[in-house]
């Protein structure tokens, strides 16, 4: 995904990146497919920012 190349390229500290969560049942919330893949790949740190 290019946010990841991006950071890795430029020497990235931090990626802040928001997350639009979907309820699921039980009340619970599910992350963006992207912010998950950002999270996993990621060399550096990632702060993720959810509305709700």
């Amino acid at each position: 995904m290019a946010i990841v190349r991006e950071a890795q390229e430029r020497a990235i500290d931090m990626i802040l990146i928001a997350n639009s969560p979907a309820r699921i049942r039980g009340g619970g919330h599910q992350l963006d497919p992207a912010v998950e893949y950002v999270l996993k790949n990621a060399l550096c740190e990632v702060l993720v920012l959810s509305a709700g």
